[in-house]
């Protein structure tokens, strides 16, 4: 009797484990996540955002309020001078590169600008890509980024 006594504990030990388990996993995958960021590097508490820091880079006018079309064209820019064999397309090697001229795209992942999964990315895979910045800043979603973002 005491042998099926310690069994039967052990068994409803064993099945609280696994219940508590099972509840903090769903807490865990409950939690709401973060934005992505778009490929772009995660932005880190108490350091300098690197898209802000770009800002002076590809402000074409140098008004003070960026647009969409500024970093487009700075965004065609850089793709021109990464694709170093003017083939229209960049391999890993050549996207490496971006983050050389342009830190902010240190770190960045290839396949959010890869969107038919080929390895490469084409002019319009990089630069139709939306700039995480103004998913970031642009409060009115007007694809202006006025004076009032943060530099």
């Amino acid at each position: 009797m005491r042998k099926y006594r310690h069994r039967a504990i052990l068994h409803l030990i064993v099945a609280g484990i696994f219940v508590m388990l099972s509840g903090a996993t769903t807490f865990i995958s409950a939690q709401p996540k973060e934005p992505s960021s778009g490929g772009a590097p995660e932005r880190k508490p108490g350091l300098p955002d690197p898209l802000v820091a770009a800002i002076s880079r590809w402000d074409a006018d140098h008004d003070g309020v960026l647009t969409c079309e500024e970093w487009k064209q700075y965004a065609d820019r850089l793709f021109t001078r990464a694709d170093k064999n003017a083939d229209g397309v960049l391999d890993e090697k050549e996207f490496q590169q971006i983050g050389n001229m342009e830190p902010a795209f240190t770190g960045s992942d290839m396949a959010y600008f890869d969107d038919n999964n080929d390895k490469r990315i084409s002019r319009s895979e990089f630069v139709d890509k939306p700039n995480p910045l103004f998913a970031r800043y642009d409060a009115n979603h007007d694809c202006r980024c006025p004076a009032v973002c943060p530099r």
